[in-house]
């Protein structure tokens, strides 16, 4: 019997439908099929009814399921206290994060769970030159070249998404129902919220895309502030571009907003951590390098094959 088999079997109990539980598990549904017959086949009993167009646990079923419960959590529980051991260390870890992601952060989280006596600091602000010997890492779109000498750090790309996505609210523009593309063209009359035009790490895309179109972004604010240029789009006061990774948090602090994708425009951006050499970094520093990079199962650059 494999654990597979008794994720699957729990998946699909939870889930009542063959297909919607394949899809929500990202497999086939026939070979979700497999795997249950392979079970029940070892258990020698079928565990499931099939009726009405649904999937429901049988007598046999739902004996088997605290077990099969069990099993897993216990599973998990073991895995979870041979990664504590891994990544146990005392110390405190500095993250400068010019990339608003939702991936670092629910990296960040599954660390201190992990290891709850390391202190996680991030910054979402540029450092003052006086900090820049407490920093460990840059999440960040670009290189930070300026503030780390490329002879002696690493960089690894934990993530590709997508960069450009407007967020507008109806009460500033009301296009058609189920109208999810926009051109370049149609952005004209409408105001913008923007970063700054030269921020240290990065330019507003807002100025490319509407230059690819011949006309300069008609900005209403400018700000560096995530949650100011959030509250401008809830209130249809302008619109905004934003990275993909951001777009989970716009929907929460502007339910309103639609989102748009720019035809013609099509870009992604890769998402870094920058780090120093090892013999540079604390032992903490070294411990969450190397759970980000098994958090987002990246092979460590500084290792040649």
């Amino acid at each position: 019997m494999e654990l597979s088999q008794i994720h699957n079997f729990l998946a699909l109990a939870e889930g009542g439908s063959m297909s919607a539980t394949a899809e929500r598990m990202g497999i086939s549904q026939p070979s979700l099929s497999r795997s249950i017959a392979t079970l029940e086949k070892e258990l020698g009993t079928k565990l499931f009814d099939r009726r009405n167009g649904g999937v429901f646990l049988n007598e046999y079923g739902r004996e088997f399921l605290p077990y099969a419960r069990t099993a897993r959590d216990s599973l998990f529980s073991g895995i979870l206290n041979v990664k504590r051991d891994i990544y146990t260390v005392k110390g405190g870890v500095f993250i400068v994060c010019q990339a608003f992601s939702d991936s670092i952060n629910s990296c960040v989280a599954d660390y201190i769970r992990l290891n709850p006596e390391a202190q996680i600091n991030v910054y979402n602000t540029e450092p003052d030159a006086s900090d820049m010997d407490k920093i460990d890492f840059f999440f960040t779109p670009v290189m930070p070249r300026r503030t780390m000498d490329r002879e002696n750090v690493w960089e690894s790309c934990l993530l590709q998404e997508e960069e450009f996505c407007l967020a507008m609210s109806p009460r500033l523009r009301d296009f058609p129902e189920g109208k999810d593309v926009l051109t370049p063209g149609e952005l004209r009359d409408i105001p913008f919220v923007t970063m700054p035009m030269s921020n240290y790490f990065y330019r507003d895309i807002t100025y490319s895309i509407c230059e690819s179109s011949g006309f300069a972004p008609r900005v209403a604010c400018c700000t560096t502030d995530f949650q100011t240029k959030t509250a401008m789009v809830d209130e249809g006061v302008a619109a905004a571009f934003y990275p993909e990774c951001c777009l989970r948090v716009v929907k929460l602090l502007a339910p309103e907003a639609r989102i748009y994708r720019i035809e013609g425009y099509k870009s992604a951006r890769r998402l870094y951590l920058t780090r120093q050499r090892k013999s540079l970094m604390s032992e903490t520093a070294k411990d969450f390098w190397n759970f980000a990079l098994d958090h987002f199962n990246i092979p460590d650059p500084t290792i040649r094959v």
